[in-house]
């Protein structure tokens, strides 16, 4: 007998303990105990080199609440997810289905298609949306209707504008610290690109943030 043979003899083994898995309630039943709450077994018959052991495993319910306790997880970590990405509540409740129609129907149908095609659009051909109109027909409704569809599908987004992550770079010891974190999000979100130009002459600053986020060289005409 090997050492691996000896290894999976052991864990067998392991399992078989009554003490460490019966609770009060169970019951035995073809020499199977069995929960007492939902009636499926506790243990299984498994032949292993010619030998019959019966490790426990879980049950029916037990199943169940360990299954329900990775959805809290999982919705845990979407939510927090989502408070890093929005820089307020009120941007964070944008959504596809809260939609009123009000603003231009074509591009929030090109904004759902974007959204729900992202690993193709994005990940794989490297493509972006750019919004541009009015104040009020719903550029930064649609943009971040596309972050909270995403991260309910378990991307990172980051929701901001070049305003903020200026006063990131002021703050920050190191800059390039800065552009790791920015680029390392699945989706990015500028919002009012363009504002800044009346008073932001930053572009030292802002080049290599921006080149960290499109992946291709900047001219002149960008800033």
């Amino acid at each position: 007998m090997n050492s691996m043979s000896d290894a999976v003899i052991g864990m067998f083994k392991a399992f078989e303990n009554p003490e460490m898995f019966v609770k009060p309630g169970d019951y035995q039943k073809h020499d199977i105990w069995h929960c007492g709450k939902c009636h499926t077994p506790k243990q299984n018959k498994v032949e292993f080199q010619g030998t019959v052991y019966t490790p426990f495993c879980e049950c029916l319910c037990d199943k169940k609440h360990d299954e329900a306790i990775r959805r809290q997880r999982e919705q845990d970590k979407i939510e927090r997810r989502r408070q890093i990405c929005f820089p307020d509540y009120e941007t964070s409740l944008c959504r596809f289905e809260s939609d009123n129609g009000l603003g231009d129907v074509h591009a929030m149908q090109v904004a759902r298609n974007y959204a729900q095609n992202f690993e193709v659009m994005s990940q794989q051909k490297h493509l972006g949306l750019l919004f541009y109109g009015d104040t009020g027909v719903g550029k930064s409704f649609a943009a971040a209707s596309i972050a909270n569809f995403l991260i309910d599908n378990g991307y990172s987004c980051y929701m901001s504008d070049f305003t903020q992550i200026e006063g990131m770079l002021w703050d920050a010891d190191s800059k390039q610290q800065v552009y790791n974190e920015i680029a390392a999000y699945d989706l990015l979100v500028i919002d009012d690109l363009g504002k800044e130009k009346r008073f932001f002459p930053y572009r030292d600053d802002l080049e290599p943030c921006v080149r960290n986020m499109v992946k291709k060289p900047i001219s002149d005409e960008d800033f």
